[in-house]
């Protein structure tokens, strides 16, 4: 089914199938015998994302059970990332080699592709990772005997509106600040913002398919760039902690340096495109999704 809210059910009706079709989902993909490790890890950390996502939207009308289930899923999805680290790392560095593949000779930075391939190698060597999916598994079926439980405090698009609006103020104050003072903690803090109202665009956009499809690639493009942002400022961080492992002076120097100029790419582009999806102030963003959803349900 799709990750979204039907004109055929209530919210609190759409509320609780989602997150069941998300927990069975993560159930089987544990299960499934033609998906590697690493798919697995990949589709339930994506599961946990949009479960917290789903919360969060319903966040005001959810009252004391949005923190309890908001810590679960972001707690099961936890042991799962030190699983995906090495392997982000490695795909960070093909990507930026890639991107500048035309500009630079990969023979230069050989010894820094080598040392993350090794990197890569001894954690997938040294990680429980059939005990962390057993124990993610776990928490999933104890969480969908919760789902059946979840109130609602206020139905329809009242029921929505107060999560909505939080989480795209949050975004767009997010953005502000990395423009107005970047930083790799800055604009971190905003793609964990975008991520989320891309979810939620996912989640209403049965309101208005043609519009709120778009606003949604748009979003999910943002959390990209900020997604690789983030990821190269992770590697550079690994590499400068410890530049003689990753090869010589010079090779590394020219690798920190060609990071910090494709960050500077991605974070102009990511600023330019937040500012064009975030310049509504909140309460008109919501009123016009308001009007969509109800012009929606007829």
């Amino acid at each position: 089914m799709a990750f979204r809210f039907k004109h055929s059910e209530t919210v609190l009706e759409g509320l609780r199938r989602i997150a069941r079709e998300q927990i069975d989902g993560a159930v089987r993909t544990v299960d499934a015998d033609k998906m590697s490790e690493a798919q697995k890890v990949h589709d339930l950390r994506k599961r946990c994302k949009k479960l917290r996502g789903l919360v969060r939207l319903v966040r005001p009308s959810l009252g004391k059970d949005y923190r309890a289930e908001n810590a679960w899923f972001r707690d099961t999805a936890r042991p799962l990332s030190e699983l995906r680290d090495a392997k982000v790392r490695q795909d960070t560095y093909d990507r930026l080699m890639e991107h500048y593949a035309d500009q630079i000779s990969r023979v230069e930075f050989g010894p820094v592709s080598r040392a993350l391939t090794l990197e890569r190698k001894a954690l997938d060597g040294g990680l429980p990772i059939d005990q962390h999916l057993a124990d993610a598994c776990a928490r999933f079926v104890e969480a969908r005997e919760r789902v059946a439980g979840w109130p609602l405090a206020a139905g329809g698009f009242k029921g929505l509106r107060g999560g909505l609006s939080k989480t795209y103020a949050r975004a767009r104050v997010a953005l502000r600040k990395a423009r107005k003072s970047p930083s790799p903690e800055a604009f971190h803090e905003a793609r964990k913002r975008v991520k989320y109202h891309w979810h939620h665009c996912r989640l209403l956009c049965g309101a208005w398919p043609t519009p709120l499809k778009a606003r949604g690639r748009e979003s999910r493009r943002l959390a990209d760039l900020l997604g690789q942002d983030h990821d190269l400022a992770v590697l550079a961080e690994q590499v400068g902690q410890d530049p003689c492992h990753y090869g010589p002076e010079t090779s590394v120097n020219g690798f920190l340096q060609l990071i910090e100029r494709r960050r500077e790419e991605l974070e102009a582009d990511a600023l330019v495109l937040g500012g064009r999806l975030f310049a509504e102030k909140p309460d008109v963003f919501c009123d016009r999704l308001a009007a969509y959803w109800r012009l929606g349900r007829g």
